[in-house]
């Protein structure tokens, strides 16, 4: 599973997960949608195809709220570091990648937890599809950010909700999205 994340950072060109997701990567949506977590849900079913893996990385959860949630499905845990700009020492984390079937995933129960306790899961959270590269992450009750390493794979969504998309930065999607 390990191996099947670096797969999709090649695809970006990145080492590791970035922060955030639409201020970091050419091609993303940041969503705000006014009936969170239904909408986030309706957003991850568009997103990632069925009858796929998603790959549901979870870093540094001292609650296990959402592993054990996860517990049914394969998983690989590796400590990762991340460089501290503050201090230039290196943070030193679990990093648990689970495997999930996409029609198995219970995502209303997951985007619940994640909005429930947003100060522990805020950006310690991705789905990422090994096939595409699609990488979400839902940031708080607020909403969340959708990428890809290409923009035809995020048109669909860009085209299909626009009412749900950022409006603070709709100017740069739209420069990304409409031709």
């Amino acid at each position: 599973m390990q191996d099947a994340l670096r797969l999709i950072f090649r695809k970006y060109k990145i080492d590791d997960f970035v922060y955030p997701l639409f201020y970091c990567l050419p091609f993303a949506l940041r969503f705000e949608p006014k009936n969170a977590p239904e909408k986030d849900a309706e957003l991850f079913r568009q997103a990632f195809a069925k009858d796929q893996d998603v790959l549901v990385v979870v870093e540094d959860e001292p609650e296990a709220k959402f592993s054990a949630l996860l517990e049914p499905f394969a998983c690989s845990k590796a400590i990762h570091e991340r460089y501290n700009s503050e201090d230039g020492s290196f943070l030193r984390y679990p990093r648990f990648v689970y495997n999930v079937p996409t029609d198995d995933m219970p995502i209303e129960k997951a985007l619940n937890i994640l909005l429930e306790f947003p100060e522990i899961y805020r950006n310690r959270v991705f789905f990422a599809a090994p096939e595409s590269g699609i990488l979400m992450t839902v940031y708080d009750k607020r909403g969340c950010d959708i990428a890809a390493p290409r923009r035809e794979l995020l048109q669909p969504l860009f085209d299909g909700f626009k009412d749900c998309l950022s409006e603070i930065d709709l100017p740069q999607m739209r420069m990304n999205f409409e031709f």
